[in-house]
């Protein structure tokens, strides 16, 4: 039986990380602001330190899966309770580019023939980037993942029921428009290669040019952070983007397009707690735009959906257009992930 690798964009309950793409008409650079601050202007953002910590709860909702023979539950325990798993970004930005922390972890269960397998699907990621002046360029990333992706198939026994992969990616932008890539496989899966006797894995090595002239390029791992930085306008509007994605070229860029509706306001965030000053939400609307990203590509992959708050000012924008929500299908129809805002830390922040 023939085990296909998954690619969604989270990269955690999958074997890697997928990106958006469309077509949209003409081409052109992100006009990017530092709407992750109280006050939006450039200059503070140069000037002064930035620090935050958002903390997500993660919970699944399951659909009917196109496989038959075996059943996948995410973020349940060993014995099928409910565990909401844990998703958490931390920012600091001073001394002209920005360092983002992200950590997440997801319960698995896997049941086949009344025997289950508990598993932690883990991803941790660390980039490297310049500030809004430079359109946020990367300077390095690296990323840690492994997860037990599910197969599209009827298994024999509980194996048969999902590849395991370990890895690592580390991307070194050796200039504006070039990068090294060092790929390690941990279990020899996502390669294809055995691991060397003696040897705790076997090694990949990559190069890919960045051509800026069109779109702007954003490393995979600074995605979601970067998509704060367009305006309200420019969320509602097709936009294209480049970034390297390994699932889908070791050796090319893959364009992606986003695509958002304006939202009304909504009470749904009005238990999280903020660590800044007096600040509450607890009495207040927010008003969202809800940003569609889907592959165009052979893989296709999942449709993405992630709310991001809108600006309510340049000089107080009380929101910082913080990501509220991420919904993540899984692909064969097993359900859906959802990420929601539990926890906004800017008491370090002075910006």
């Amino acid at each position: 039986m023939k085990k296909k690798a998954l690619t969604l964009l989270i990269g955690v309950t999958v074997a890697a990380t997928t990106l958006l793409a469309a077509c949209s008409a003409g081409n052109t650079q992100l006009q990017l602001t530092p709407n992750w601050q109280e006050s939006t202007s450039p200059t503070g953002e140069l000037s002064k330190s930035f620090q935050e910590t958002l903390t997500y709860d993660v919970t699944f909702k399951a659909s009917t899966p196109l496989f038959t023979g075996y059943t996948v539950q995410y973020c349940v325990d060993a014995d099928g309770n409910d565990q909401a798993g844990i998703y958490e970004t931390t920012v600091s930005g001073n001394s002209g580019q920005y360092t983002l922390t992200t950590t997440c972890s997801i319960p698995v269960l896997y049941t086949y023939n009344g025997d289950t397998e508990p598993f932690t699907e883990t991803k941790t990621s660390t980039v490297v980037f310049k500030m809004t002046d430079s359109r946020l360029q990367p300077v390095e990333s690296y990323v840690e993942i492994e997860s037990h992706s599910p197969v599209n198939a009827t298994p024999d026994k509980m194996e048969d029921c999902f590849n395991h992969y370990k890895y690592s990616v580390a991307i070194t932008y050796t200039s504006a428009t070039a990068a090294k890539v060092v790929f390690k496989d941990y279990v020899g899966s996502y390669l294809g290669k055995k691991i060397p006797t003696g040897e705790e894995f076997v090694t990949a090595n990559y190069s890919f040019e960045i051509e800026n002239d069109d779109y702007t390029y954003l490393d995979n791992e600074q995605l979601y952070f970067a998509l704060r930085g367009l305006d309200n306008d420019a969320m509602q509007s097709s936009a294209n983007i480049d970034t390297y994605n390994y699932a889908l070229s070791k050796t090319e860029t893959t364009n992606l397009t986003l695509s958002a509706k304006d939202q009304s306001s909504t009470t749904a965030f009005k238990d999280v707690t903020v660590n800044k000053g007096a600040v509450s939400w607890a009495t207040r609307k927010i008003s969202y735009n809800a940003v569609t990203l889907a592959i165009n590509a052979k893989e296709v992959g999942s449709t993405m959906e992630l709310w991001y708050a809108k600006t309510t000012s340049d000089t107080d924008n009380e929101f910082r257009n913080v990501l509220l929500r991420i919904k993540e299908p899984i692909a064969y129809s097993i359900g859906t992930l959802t990420y929601n805002l539990k926890s906004a830390d800017w008491s370090s922040s002075n910006v």
